[in-house]
């Protein structure tokens, strides 16, 4: 199948996806992911975590199958997936590297998990904080409403940052200011589910 193909296939695979049509979905969009189409790795992951539209049969390992796929062909999207699956399951640094590879292609939300998993310092080393601090303050400059509570926190606590109780009470507020923004313009955005 050709690059324009595997496009086409990847879309009518998100159509039915979208519209509840798991298995149909999936049976669709297998043969993509398998000739290298990430971004239908990356749904085919979210297929096997959302089914039937919740999250009650959800197939972490078959998701994890297909994210890794995705990783595997360098995908961002699939290497913060993964980095979720990964710090969910307790394996912190293996979650830090993945949204460390993410964020390095200006995925936003990788870098904000970046910041969360250095303000926790979940057995983090003194520079994979210093690197999460960095990333934040990117994050929160491209207006990630959570990445601003993050730089915040870490502004408050002193965590991978210089303590600046002033600074955080600012930025803590810039975050509510970004979150009421991104709740007017789409009440139903990926950040507040």
């Amino acid at each position: 199948m050709n690059a324009q193909g595997n496009n086409e296939v990847y879309w009518q695979g998100r159509k039915l996806f979208e519209a509840g049509d798991y298995a149909a979905a999936s049976a669709l969009l297998e043969p993509a992911a398998l000739s290298g189409n990430a971004d239908a790795a990356v749904l085919l992951g979210h297929n096997k975590l959302w089914r039937d539209g919740t999250q009650k049969n959800r197939d972490a390992l078959a998701a994890k199958k297909w994210f890794l796929v995705a990783v595997e062909l360098g995908n961002a999207e699939g290497q913060f997936q993964m980095g979720l699956l990964e710090d969910k399951e307790g394996n912190v640094r293996e979650a830090f590297q993945l949204f460390e590879a993410a964020s390095d292609q200006g995925h936003i939300p990788a870098a904000q998990h970046m910041g969360y998993l250095a303000i926790h310092e979940k057995g983090l080393t003194r520079e994979e904080i210093d690197l999460g601090y960095q990333r934040t303050k990117w994050a929160a400059d491209c207006s990630h409403p959570f990445a601003i509570r993050d730089l915040s926190l870490m502004l408050f606590t002193g965590k991978g940052v210089k303590r600046d109780v002033f600074k955080a009470i600012r930025f803590r507020w810039k975050s509510l200011v970004a979150l009421i923004r991104l709740v007017r313009k789409d009440p139903y955005h990926e950040l507040l589910r």
